[in-house]
């Protein structure tokens, strides 16, 4: 890489680097943890169980977002982190003493590229292609961001590292995410054989809730998190 590019990339991170805001280090240490997000992913299938797909359908839309996972996070993680070699910014000698590290959290494989922003944003990018509805595409677009943000924020990437996890894993998600519902719209259980594109949305605007109260239901326990441990 450039130095050009190496140094705006750093003065970038430190932009949005942690300031040791104690309630703000608990909220994004909370927010970049898996298993905060649980509800929303379970919103999500309640979602789908709740549409017009059956339930092969249903499994071949998790099979899909598998699918993805399996190719986004593996060329991330399997291919180009051990090509490329990048030392996180936390890991950084030269940036030791410069970007702070919040409660010693330090990934120890490579930087570039991110896996939290291959990850979401390809989750995202297959829901809203599948799912086309604007409020739900928002959220979800919202919650890709956020988990990318965190990684910031802790000093585990670059901001290049997460640009490129974000187109990265969008464009995989929008292939999968177009061929599936390219799919259940000829077979969803609403068509029939004589207008076999289905009229109706595969996912039904008041099923999106079920992931909104999730993302809600993490939100707010990640922000409990924060204050009591603050």
């Amino acid at each position: 890489m450039p130095a050009w590019l190496t140094d705006f990339d750093t003065d970038l991170l430190l932009t949005f680097n942690s300031k040791g805001i104690a309630f703000l280090d608990t909220l994004f240490i909370t927010c970049t943890t898996t298993l905060t997000w649980l509800p929303f992913f379970l919103g999500a299938v309640i979602m789908l169980c709740r549409s017009r797909l059956s339930a092969l359908q249903v499994l071949l839309v998790i099979g899909g977002a598998l699918l993805g996972l399996l190719i986004a996070d593996g060329v991330a993680e399997g291919i180009v982190k051990p090509w490329a070699q990048r030392l996180r910014p936390c890991n950084e000698p030269a940036l030791n003493g410069i970007v702070h590290i919040v409660n010693n959290y330090r990934s120890t494989d490579y930087s570039f590229f991110s896996g939290h922003a291959t990850n979401t944003s390809m989750l995202a990018m297959l829901l809203i292609t599948l799912v086309r509805n604007r409020r739900f595409a928002f959220a979800a677009a919202l919650w890709s961001l956020l988990n990318c943000y965190t990684r910031l924020y802790l000093a585990q990437h670059y901001p290049t590292d997460i640009i490129v996890g974000l187109l990265w894993g969008s464009t995989v998600g929008a292939i999968i995410g177009t061929r599936l519902h390219r799919y259940l719209r000829i077979h969803t259980k609403t068509s029939s054989a004589h207008h076999p594109a289905s009229p109706y949305p595969l996912i039904p605007s008041t099923a999106t809730l079920w992931p909104l109260a999730g993302l809600a239901l993490s939100s707010i326990y990640a922000i409990i998190i924060a204050a009591i441990h603050t």
